[in-house]
């Protein structure tokens, strides 16, 4: 098996993805969000759950691992990362990345960057975390894209997670979308479709957790690179 190529993103694809570079640019919008990141009640209780699946998947790394949290967004999980031998919390707004050293200080380092063009050499680090992200790309070229890049750069271990077409949220959500009359920004897919991404990146999915099976849209994946 030849290393896989990394597709070429459209303009369309970039288009999308700068609209929400733009909005997690904003100042108000990363101070939203580091509140209900760390809110662990009401409607974000389930975001309790599934921390604790994250912090045992993280403490499951060896030590002596170089781990990068891409997006990091406020830093949710950038405190969890210092015991490793390097990291880094890497994001493309600022003001996510401001907020995120504000929490941890010190280290991981901080590098506020393009997730699709990220400032690693090959097969620089041994793992990398892409939380609640990839449900914002809209279609499987972009998300391949994005895959292909995180590829490059890790050698071992990859946690991300996508959005469940086939979930009861996400079925909610999108009648919801068709009540107000307005086109929901999270993209779902099915499992089939994003291991088929996964696998044009050059990964194999391990494990395949959830907060709430069938319930919640948001798949916890842990995938290893497939080699030759």
């Amino acid at each position: 098996m030849g290393k896989p190529e990394k597709p070429e993103e459209t303009d369309a694809e970039a288009d999308s993805r700068g609209k929400i570079a733009e909005w997690y640019a904003r100042p108000e919008v990363a101070e939203r969000y580091a509140g209900y990141q760390t809110s662990g009640t009401g409607q974000y209780r389930h975001r309790s759950r599934e921390r604790r699946i994250i912090e045992r998947l993280i403490a499951s790394l060896p030590a002596e691992s170089a781990v990068l949290d891409a997006p990091c967004g406020t830093g949710r999980y950038s405190t969890l990362l210092a015991g490793f031998r390097f990291s880094c919390m890497l994001d493309r707004s600022f003001e996510m990345i401001r907020r995120a050293a504000s929490a941890a200080p010190g280290k991981p380092a901080p590098c506020t960057a393009d997730l699709f063009r990220l400032p690693f050499r090959d097969g620089a680090l041994d793992a990398v975390l892409c939380l609640r992200f990839l449900h914002h790309l809209p279609d499987s070229g972009s998300r391949r894209a994005c895959l292909s890049e995180i590829a490059r750069v890790t050698r071992e271990a990859f946690i991300c997670t996508y959005f469940e077409k086939r979930s009861a949220k996400h079925l909610l959500r999108m009648a919801r979308a068709a009540l107000r009359g307005r086109p929901t920004l999270r993209f779902a897919c099915t499992k089939a479709e994003f291991e088929s991404d996964l696998a044009a990146a050059g990964f194999v999915i391990e494990r395949v957790l959830s907060p709430y099976p069938f319930l919640s849209e948001n798949r916890i994946i842990v995938c290893g690179k497939a080699h030759p």
